[in-house]
This record gives structure tokens, sequence and C-alpha cells, in this order.
């Protein structure tokens, strides 16, 4: 399964790598199937991963060690060395600051917080209108007040709490039209 890394951006050669996958597409004869040029740059992206860009948090520990041998000497030879290190450290860990990020996002956006706990979808119809029709879910909200309902616009719960619209969710029924 491919998973585009954002610290990845923080290295310039991704647009070579992305530009060359593309362009391999395009050469042999898939421009009519972007998927499968998407898929390509995909792997070239994995593979890049696995060979040039590497384990973000072996990296930073391996610099670490190198760091820390070079300050151990005392002599002032090594003071370039040690700002290229420290220079690479800094770069390092704020890769892994966006990789945590982003993985903490993920975890958020698949388990949901605290709060959306305290709700649930109980069906769906569809609003017609003049033209088009809108799709419109119930929701029970909990409180320590007691329940309270509300008719909420169908694409909007599912940007702001993907998780209760799962294909194991409970609620999904037959849709009325109003």
């Amino acid at each position: 399964m491919f998973r585009f890394e954002n610290m990845w951006l923080r290295d310039e050669n991704i647009y070579n790598v992305v530009r060359d996958g593309w362009a391999y597409g395009l050469a042999t004869g898939m421009q009519h199937d972007p998927c499968s040029i998407v898929s390509e740059c995909a792997k070239r992206l994995s593979d890049w991963n696995k060979t040039n860009f590497g384990h973000v948090q072996w990296s930073i520990k391996s610099i670490q060690k190198t760091f820390q041998v070079l300050q151990s000497r005392f002599d002032g030879s090594t003071g370039d060395e040690q700002r290229v290190l420290r220079e690479q450290i800094k770069e390092l860990l704020t890769r892994e600051e966006l990789m945590w990020k982003q993985r903490s996002r993920v975890q958020w956006l698949r388990e949901g917080d605290k709060n959306t706990q305290r709700m649930e979808i109980l069906e769906q119809e569809f609003k017609k209108l003049k033209r088009s029709r809108i799709s419109i879910v119930k929701v029970r909200w909990n409180s320590k007040r007691g329940p309270k309902f509300t008719w909420e616009r169908e694409d909007q719960m599912k940007l702001k709490y993907p998780h209760l619209f799962s294909a194991n969710s409970s609620w999904i029924s037959e849709a009325k039209f109003i």
C-alpha cells in the first residue's frame, strides 16, 4: 500500500522522481490511463524512499553518534564537520516531526475524538430542490442536557466525521425522499 509522506516534500529530489515517473508513463503509452501513470509515480516514490531517503529515525541516531564522536575530540579541526552534522540533525528532526504529525492526524481521522462518541447518525434522506437533490442525515447529539436531533448535510458531516460513514456503520439504511 502506497502512502505519501509529507516529509518527502523537504527533499528537492522528490520533484525529479515524480517528473521521471510521469515522463516514463507518457513515454510508454500510458497517457490514456492516468491511474497507471500515478501508480508508476507511486512505485518510484516508494523505491526512492527505500534507497535514497531512508529511515529517518535510524539516520538521526547514526548522525548523532557521529556528532558525539566529533564532539569528544577536543581539537578545533572538526568545527565545520560538526556544523554540517548539526544542520543534518536539525533537518532530520523536522522530517520526523512532519512524519509523526501526519500519522497522528491519520489516526485521529480513523478513530475520531472523544466528542464524536457523543453523536450518532440515525437515518438518511434526500431533499429535492428544483434541479438537484441534497443528501441529509438525521443526527442525535448526546449531551448532559439530553439528546438533541438535527438534520445536517451529509457531505459536511463526512468532512468533519468520516469515521461515522465507514462501511460497518449501523445507521446505513434505505434512504427516503422528501
